[in-house]
């Protein structure tokens, strides 16, 4: 095991919440300001890629892949930083709810495809049934025809 993959392993997962302010000034999209909830590993490793700025001595992190809405990595500055229980109570129990959420549109997306799938397999059904009527009376009338044939040739 490498030193990197041995401090992936060791990584610190306390949930924190970091409030930040993007320092790209030429933004045209608007997400100058954010949260993130972060494990605090995270945040250090974004914290160790991110340019940082001496002169105000502002804490710098780059920003997570697909945070920024132009989809590239900035670096943000940390407003506000957030280590408690209750960060981690509420991260925990908001993920519960989406998970929820999401558990519960799935059933409803499930089940309305189960009633369409039924109701086309009845008409599908319905479809063959007709078919098959259809064909065996073609059937009928070809034996019929042939029937009356084979008498007027024998007549």
């Amino acid at each position: 095991m490498t030193q990197e993959e041995y401090l992936h392993d060791q990584e610190d997962t306390t949930p924190i919440m970091v409030k930040y302010q993007c320092t790209h000034l030429t933004c045209r999209l608007q997400c100058y300001t954010g949260e993130l909830s972060l494990t605090r590993g995270r945040f250090e490793r974004l914290k160790a890629g991110a340019n940082q700025s001496v002169e105000t001595g502002a804490t710098m992190l780059k920003s997570p892949s697909m945070v920024c809405k132009i989809a590239t990595t900035q670096d943000f500055r940390v407003i506000e930083f957030t280590n408690d229980s209750s960060i981690s109570q509420a991260i925990s129990n908001n993920h519960i709810q989406s998970l929820e959420q999401q558990r519960d549109t799935l059933r409803r997306t499930l089940r309305h495809k189960k009633e369409t799938f039924k109701k086309e397999r009845t008409e599908l059904e319905d479809q063959i049934q007709t078919k098959t009527d259809a064909l065996k009376a073609l059937r009928v009338q070809e034996r019929s025809r042939k029937v009356r044939q084979a008498a007027k040739e024998d007549k």
